[in-house]
């Protein structure tokens, strides 16, 4: 099990999830909608996470 390297929540196997390109850290959905909108990763800063 993972956890979302900004909220710390926990992610199950099969939650809906994202795993940025960039820093390779692993975001919740929340924070998942948040980097798509965005198209910067919440927990690097990067441009293009997804």
């Amino acid at each position: 099990m993972a956890k979302c390297a900004v909220c710390g929540e926990n992610i199950g196997f099969f939650s809906d999830k994202l795993k940025c390109k960039q820093c390779g850290a692993w975001l919740c959905k929340d924070h998942k909608y948040m980097a798509v909108q965005s198209n910067r990763c919440p927990a690097c800063g990067k441009h293009n996470p997804a």
